[in-house]
């Protein structure tokens, strides 16, 4: 996988179309975040950081600015990375040619708190506190308890989450699922995964057709793990008559983490 990571970099050098650029930075943050470990990230990051603000410095057009700042924003571990990126989110530094809208700032601010510094709950307050549209304010309050360093508010949080009710806002529920199975914070998330999949047939009695398949794909997106893995499997072994269509849902869901456990465990 890091061979793969530094091929697509390379690859970026000389790669003019924008729709191959920006498959490629996808590649590249996919790989980072699903099949390097923990401690290849922080190795790392600076000099993949390095590399993406010199093609952001460089970019020609709007498009591809933004494209690499998404990534630039994704990946970013290093202090040095945290600290610009806090620049630009508190608009003391700046791109040029590059203007952000208010789901800019509030991916820069979700971004910097799954960081898990200890700004971070100042960093989520102001940035409810600047949201003037009030759905978008509304949703980053929901899933604010999911972005939280408190491990208790974020099982708390997810205990919430078995009602139907506080579901009710899928797209929100998913986002906020996403969250807590974030990479960095996979290790302590992997005790909602079992619970999360013992779930899944009611979410498909209760929500729209589409939910079960995104709410199993945002519990598993950001793990990696053998004990995660066996997780799904013994979920799976302890339910041989489930429902086939639910079970295609996991198993598409879990591919990566099967794929990510034979990778890093050769």
């Amino acid at each position: 996988p890091a061979d793969m990571i530094y091929l697509a970099v390379r690859s970026l050098k000389t790669e003019t179309d924008i729709l191959n650029i920006q498959r490629t930075l996808g590649r590249i943050r996919s790989t980072y975040w699903n099949y390097i470990t923990h401690d290849q990230r922080i190795r790392m990051a600076p000099d993949l950081e390095s590399i993406m603000k010199g093609h952001l410095d460089e970019a020609e057009t709007v498009s591809l600015r933004s494209s690499y700042f998404r990534t630039l924003r994704s990946i970013i571990l290093s202090d040095n990375g945290y600290k610009w990126l806090k620049g630009i989110w508190t608009e003391t530094d700046s791109i040029p040619g590059l203007k952000f809208s208010e789901r800019d700032f509030i991916a820069m601010a979700t971004e910097l708190a799954l960081r898990g510094k200890r700004d971070s709950p100042e960093i989520l307050t102001a940035q409810l506190n600047r949201i003037n549209n009030p759905d978008r304010k509304a949703r980053f309050k929901f899933v604010i308890p999911s972005l939280s360093n408190d491990i208790l508010v974020r099982d708390q949080f997810f205990e919430s989450l078995k009602k139907e009710e506080n579901r009710a806002r899928e797209p929100w529920a998913g986002e906020a699922v996403r969250h807590l199975h974030h990479p960095l914070r996979a290790l302590s998330s992997e005790k909602y995964i079992r619970v999360s999949l013992e779930l899944l047939e009611e979410i498909q009695r209760t929500g729209d057709i589409f939910f079960p398949a995104r709410w199993v794909s945002a519990t598993l997106s950001g793990h990696q793990s053998v004990s995660a893995a066996n997780i799904v499997n013994q979920f799976l072994e302890d339910h041989p008559n489930y429902s086939p269509r639910l079970k295609l849902k996991i198993l598409q869901a879990a591919d990566g983490l099967f794929r990510a456990v034979e990778i890093l465990n050769q």
